[in-house]
């Protein structure tokens, strides 16, 4: 028994030292770290907006969940409901690296180890998005923080990616929507800048 739990604990450092992202990240510059933080706040915030409005949703948080998830019904609101309010225990402790480098697909706008609890990769992309809207500073860090597996566990779609994509897979497999970090960002942001 010790030695399948020492073999795995070894097995985790090493995916973990391993990542290229990791790799590629460092500290923050200060004016980075300013920007991550108000997104990080900004963030909060909304949570705490769109868990209140699940904890009894009228039409139109209904309408957003069939939008966004394919499904209204109590188990997926409830779902939904449980991820973001882990997301939102879990943001007071996660810290920000910056990646300084690109990694083999490019500079993503962020990036988790799902197993490295806390810690968000930010790619320059993230610095050039915008504060409102889809795909926003706020909208990623909620999206990268579905990702921990303390969280949520969430994946990425390379079939449903964005906000076209996000809507087809909620047509077209909700049980997968459910489990799509796109989703959680894009729902939320809607909810909270009324797209």
């Amino acid at each position: 028994m010790a030695v399948r739990i020492w073999g795995f604990v070894f097995l985790w450092i090493a995916l973990t030292a391993a990542s290229p992202a990791r790799a590629a990240a460092g500290p923050c510059s200060a004016s980075e770290q300013g920007v991550a933080a108000a997104a990080l706040a900004t963030a909060k915030t909304a949570l705490d907006e769109v868990i209140g409005l699940l904890a009894s949703p009228n039409e139109r948080v209904q309408g957003q969940m069939e939008k966004w998830f394919g499904s209204r019904t109590d188990a997926s609101v409830a779902r939904v409901r449980q991820i973001l309010t882990n997301a939102r225990v879990f943001a007071n402790g996660v810290t920000f690296r910056c990646l300084n480098s690109a990694l083999p697909d490019g500079v993503p706008y962020a990036y988790v180890n799902p197993v490295v609890a806390f810690e968000i990769l930010l790619g320059l992309p993230f610095f050039q998005t915008g504060t409102t809207g889809f795909d926003s500073k706020m909208g990623v860090v909620i999206h990268e923080m579905t990702h921990f597996h303390l969280v949520g566990g969430t994946t990425d779609s390379r079939r449903h990616y964005g906000v076209r994509g996000s809507l087809q897979l909620a047509t077209t497999d909700p049980a997968r929507a459910i489990r799509t970090a796109d989703n959680y960002e894009y729902f939320v942001e809607a909810l909270v800048f009324g797209l």
